[in-house]
């Protein structure tokens, strides 16, 4: 690789939820975050890594006003895709961290 993840990078499916992954990763760990579940986590960042991408390539301002009724009238698209990124993102954690189904639980 040859340069630091850009957006252009994000735009990519597979590029998204690796980047998503790394960075659930290095947070869930926080105290500030223990108590929240992973999934949870990993879709709130999804949330936030979708709105900024429509912020990056539809638009280019967070701050404009035309930016935030793009993003109300897509609401139920971020939240789509972010539930899609979850799922993606907690199953490379569920294949790096086998859990052995075959011990019996105490």
């Amino acid at each position: 690789m040859k340069e630091f993840i850009t957006y252009d990078m994000l735009l990519v499916y597979a590029t998204f939820i690796m980047v998503l992954f790394m960075i659930v990763e290095f947070v869930k760990e926080l105290k500030v975050l223990k108590g929240l579940k992973t999934k949870y986590l990993a879709f709130f960042i999804a949330c936030a890594m979708v709105i900024l991408i429509y912020a990056y390539v539809f638009i280019g301002s967070l701050l404009s006003i035309e930016f935030l009724i793009y993003i109300v009238l897509r609401i139920p698209l971020i939240l789509i895709n972010a539930v899609v990124a979850t799922f993606a993102t907690n199953g490379v954690s569920d294949f790096n961290n086998p859990v052995d189904k075959t011990k019996k639980q105490i």
